[in-house]
């Protein structure tokens, strides 16, 4: 069984499409038995709760059925015959490329087939992964203004259990607080790199003494850095560390605090109209993300510039 894990389907129901595709052909015939959480789970390099969950749902379909110390057995009386095999392979091709091709669910298809009458598919949900609201809903932005996706912001600070549909798109600066946040739910997120706003020299152009607001200085170092790339002026810049992002304008004078969206987040509405607050965006890099969504096979958005 081969696992696209850059695919939007979630892995648990690709199982379970291999699995329909191999009872249906005869693969796997009434009364044989699964391969067991363990086995599977090392075999297809999936945990055991992904297995477990593609089972639990072959069985609502009531295609197998537990059988105590004899493991996961398909049930009696749904196995094809011979002759109706090679219509059971046309059928879950069809179904696999319309799922595939077009981000199409089978009960899509089928009404389609019904009715005759073909409509646009469902644009593929994508969840924008990051540690603050406001970069959390700007990378949602990005997603929509390029490709042709339902883009939602997701903060992982706020999500015990990220939601089962859809792809996850994070940024490989939070690569390691995702796989300890989520260890489940890893397998299926997509990591993107991305790049300080190229424009915040403009912002800061003048100024001889930029403060950065920063909880932590290792943040605040990996910012300056980032800046620094793009910022052709001579400047020197000075990390503030405060809790209460608001502390960072004590002693600023007229200089500019820059804010990195976490703490731009923890500013209230007035503070962030002070004329010296600058929030620093941080944008996805373009050949990464277009990778990405050529490996998801997402549609170009109709208004994207050529």
């Amino acid at each position: 069984m081969q696992l696209d894990r850059q695919s939007a389907v979630p892995l648990y129901h690709q199982i379970v499409e291999a699995l329909r595709y191999a009872i249906a052909t005869g693969e796997f015939k009434a009364g044989d038995a699964l391969p067991t959480l363990q086995d599977a789970s090392a075999r297809w390099g999936v945990n055991l709760h992904t297995v477990r969950h593609a089972y639990q749902q072959l069985a609502r379909l009531e295609l197998v059925e537990a059988a105590g110390k004899a493991g996961t057995r398909v049930r009696a009386g749904v196995g094809r015959s011979p002759g109706d095999r090679e219509l059971a392979r046309f059928i879950m091709r069809t179904v696999r490329t319309a799922r595939q091709r077009y981000g199409m669910t089978a009960e899509e298809l089928a009404l389609m087939l019904r009715t005759g009458e073909v409509t646009s598919p469902k644009r593929p949900r994508v969840y924008a992964v990051e540690c603050s609201e406001s970069q959390c809903r700007g990378m949602a932005e990005e997603l929509t203004e390029r490709w042709e996706v339902e883009a939602l912001p997701l903060c992982f600070h706020e999500v015990r259990v990220p939601p089962a549909d859809g792809t996850l798109l994070a940024t490989y600066f939070h690569y390691n607080d995702l796989r300890r946040l989520w260890p489940e739910t890893f397998e299926r997120i997509r990591f993107v790199a991305i790049h300080p706003d190229r424009n915040i020299s403009s912002r800061l152009r003048g100024a001889r003494r930029v403060l950065v607001a920063e909880s932590e200085i290792t943040m605040a170092q990996n910012i300056v850095a980032d800046v620094k790339r793009h910022h052709r002026h001579p400047v020197r810049f000075e990390p503030v560390l405060v809790e209460n992002a608001a502390d960072a304008f004590e002693g600023a004078n007229r200089d500019p605090v820059l804010f990195s969206p976490r703490m731009w987040d923890r500013l209230s509405e007035a503070a962030k109209k002070d004329p010296r607050a600058v929030l620093l965006r941080y944008y996805f890099d373009s050949r990464d993300l277009e990778a990405a969504g050529r490996d998801l096979g997402w549609r170009p958005s109709s208004g994207r510039c050529p």
